[in-house]
Formats: C-alpha cells, sequence, structure tokens
C-alpha cells in the first residue's frame, strides 16, 4: 500500500512523510497539491500572469530571467508615463471636452482619451483616462508585449518624479479598469477584464511599499478562465541597498479553471531577494470542498506543503519540494 501516492509523482524531486491516511480525497491531494499551489501562488502574487514564473517580486527586475507578464507593472509603468508628460498637452479648459494624446508604440497604433473633468488644464485626481490599443507592440526589458482592446484609469494622483527624480521619493496611485485587452507575447496570450486598484510610495525613494486590491479580475488564457476575487497584495521593496521584498502578503479568492473556487490566505508573510522566490513566508489554499494545502517556504530553495485532503484538519500527505517543481507544475 503506498501510504501518500508518491511513487506515482516521478516529477517530484523529494517524497512524502509524515503521512497518517491515503492522501486521496479531494479538490487538493497528492495528486494535484503541486499544481494547485503552483496555480494559487503565482496567480494571486503576480495578479493573473502568464509566461514565465521566474519572479515573484510585484516591482522588481529578475535578474536571472525575463519575469512572467504582470499586469500591475505595466498599470504602474501609465502612472509614471503621464507624469512625465504633465504639461505637454493642454485640455480646452471645458468640461465634458475629451483630448486625444497619442500611445507611443513600437508599431501599430494607441491612443488616451483624457477628459478634464474638473477642466483645470492639469491631469488631476477627477480626470478619466481611456487607452486604446490597436496591434500597439510594447518593449517590456527583453520582451514585446502586443496590445489591443481598452484600459481606463481614474483617480489618478502623482506626487514626485519615480523616473526623473526617484531620490526626491513618490507618492502614486490610480484605479483602473479593463475590457477585454488582449495582451500577446509570441504564442502566449491572456485576455483581461475587470480592473484593480493600485498605490505606490515611497517617502525617499529607497523603500517602496506597493498595494494592490481589487474586487475582480478575470484572465482568460487557452480558453480557461481565472478570476481574482475580493484580492489584496501587498509588499515593501528595498529599492536602494539589499534590493530585496518583505512583508509580502496576498488575501484572495481564485476562481480557477482547473479546481473551482480556491481561497488563499497569508499566514506568514513572504520575503526575499528580489531576483529569486521567497526565502520565508506561509500561505493558506483551501478548496470549496475544506480540502488544503498549507505551503511553508524553508529557503529560497525549500518548500513544504501540508496537506489535508478531506478537510478533517487532520494532515494526510507532506510534501517537500523546490520552487523549480512549482514553476514547472
Amino acid at each position: 500500500m503506498i501510504a501518500c501516492g508518491c511513487a506515482l509523482l516521478p516529477w517530484v524531486l523529494a517524497g512524502c512523510k509524515n503521512n497518517p491516511g491515503t492522501g486521496y480525497n479531494g479538490v487538493i491531494d497528492a495528486n494535484s497539491v503541486f499544481s494547485v499551489t503552483s496555480t494559487a501562488y503565482f496567480s494571486s502574487v503576480r495578479v493573473l500572469p502568464f509566461g514565465s514564473l521566474g519572479n515573484t517580486v510585484i516591482t522588481g527586475v529578475d535578474l536571472q530571467q525575463a519575469p512572467p507578464y504582470s499586469l500591475t507593472d505595466f498599470a504602474k509603468a501609465q502612472i509614471e508615463a503621464l507624469g512625465q508628460r504633465t504639461g505637454q498637452y493642454l485640455s480646452p479648459a471645458l468640461t465634458g471636452v475629451v483630448t486625444t494624446m497619442p500611445y507611443t508604440c513600437a508599431t501599430g497604433s494607441g491612443t488616451i482619451d483624457w477628459d478634464d473633468a474638473d477642466a483645470d488644464n492639469a491631469f488631476s485626481t477627477g480626470d478619466t483616462f481611456t487607452f486604446t490599443f490597436n496591434n500597439c507592440a510594447v518593449q517590456d526589458l527583453s520582451s514585446v508585449f502586443t496590445y489591443n482592446g481598452q484600459m481606463t484609469m481614474t483617480q489618478f494622483n502623482l506626487a514626485g518624479d519615480p523616473q526623473g527624480n526617484p531620490s526626491g521619493g513618490w507618492q502614486m496611485s490610480a484605479a483602473f479598469g479593463f475590457t477585454d485587452l488582449s495582451v500577446t507575447d509570441g504564442s502566449k496570450a491572456r485576455v483581461y477584464n475587470g480592473g484593480f486598484d493600485f498605490s505606490s510610495t515611497s517617502p525617499q525613494g529607497a523603500i517602496e511599499t506597493i498595494t494592490i486590491t481589487g474586487q475582480s479580475l478575470a484572465g482568460v488564457a487557452n480558453n480557461a478562465t481565472d478570476t481574482l476575487k475580493d484580492f489584496s497584495v501587498s509588499e515593501i521593496y528595498d529599492r536602494a541597498k539589499t534590493f530585496s521584498y518583505t512583508n509580502l502578503q496576498v488575501n484572495a479568492t481564485l476562481d480557477s479553471a482547473a479546481y473551482g473556487a480556491l481561497t488563499i490566505k497569508t499566514v506568514s508573510p513572504f520575503s526575499g531577494a528580489a531576483s529569486f522566490n521567497p526565502s520565508t513566508g506561509a500561505m493558506l489554499i483551501t478548496a470549496s470542498d475544506k480540502s488544503s494545502v498549507n505551503m511553508t517556504v524553508d529557503s529560497a530553495v525549500n518548500i513544504t506543503l501540508t496537506v489535508d485532503a478531506n478537510g478533517d484538519g487532520i494532515t494526510d500527505s507532506t510534501h517537500d519540494t523546490v520552487w523549480s517543481v512549482l514553476q514547472g507544475s
């Protein structure tokens, strides 16, 4: 009799231990635990990415490999870019009149419709920005992403200049909405609908606090839809000295095409070096049938997954694994 089924999982780098049961009962069990954990962790921490799963930091640059596509990174870049455009365009100073600005694309085209709601000839909190993309190719590090569809930005706020004078500090925030926003990278693609609120604060340009919250964000890839609901992601990122992140927390419900509703709760905040996966932290992932896995990060390499396959509060299987397994699951 196989205690927890590890002999049936040749791609698992390490075995199970301390198993009082069969390990096979629920949505989350010894068969599915690696794929479920990978889906829940990366979908929530990276806010529905696609592509490589090489880097879990929201805004950090991965020095080892190209990071997966990040919709939140793209959204943040639009706040910064509008800050650089301040003063380049003037509205007609008439409420309800929209000014159209060009969006820079390597190929294809894009526009930004600016509704200067308070008619103050300045980008301000009450204004609405509507981005429209038509096969708009945008360079992002080593990748080129092609955009189609629409994105809106409201509640715009930017104090400071994070691009031109980062050491002076900044405070930025905006609410983003997505309508059939298609993002393509070669053969990989995802279509987004929904939205989130984004904020970033750095008093002196060194320690950055980032928060992302939203009620619903759906991403369609390979004809499968995953939806984050009632989600909150936050971290503190040291940009100056250690290039590390601390207090990375995520709480959300993920309606997964593969596993149904998964409740994701940070048990202990994650932390690590910016170009690597976390070295500490823990997350509890619970399925609709009450089966669950507790993901405990032991180091920048090793992870322990503890499975309750039938929701009775008793551990059914324990799995020692490594980040590379989750990234490939």
